[in-house]
């Protein structure tokens, strides 16, 4: 592998959030984006700025085996995922700053919470951040087996 494949492959390029839903963006993004200067596209809405832009993709339906499972509780009916990029991974504080409370504002709006993928921090309904745990462990340590051999087949 080459080194230029290997950093791609290996490091992020963007400062990635999630937002698990129970509703999808709708008009509610149209009200939000307008306020601060988003420009929709096909597919996306994208606040560029000189150094940094921000994307926000349409919410796309998901199935509820595609939820962790550490969502799954927090947010009951979920059926959506929004993701949002910051790019470039370099963006300044403030960049950062301004996705996870545009993260936060749509969570609030369509019924779900935002996920940080950089720090496994949840967004929650207030200015407060939760701690993603990991799901339990559900595999067991010990497996016995007996078998019980008779001899009426030899």
């Amino acid at each position: 592998m080459h080194f230029i494949q290997m950093l791609y492959t290996t490091m992020p390029m963007s400062y990635d959030l999630d937002i698990w839903s129970i509703n999808p963006l709708g008009d509610t993004a149209n009200a939000l984006f307008s306020d601060n200067d988003f420009i929709e596209k096909e597919d996306h809405y994208c606040l560029s700025s000189k150094n940094w832009q921000i994307i926000v993709s349409q919410s796309q339906r998901i199935e509820i085996e595609d939820v962790p499972e550490e969502i799954v509780p927090i947010v009951p009916g979920v059926s959506y995922l929004t993701t949002l990029n910051l790019e470039p991974l370099t963006a300044p504080k403030s960049a950062i700053s301004k996705v996870k409370k545009i993260a936060r504002d749509l969570s609030k709006s369509i019924n779900g919470i935002a996920l940080d993928k950089q720090t496994d921090e949840i967004l929650g309904k207030s200015n407060s951040k939760i701690k993603l745990l990991p799901a339990e462990d559900k595999r067991f340590d010990i497996l016995s087996i007996k078998w019980w051999i008779t001899n009426e087949f030899f």
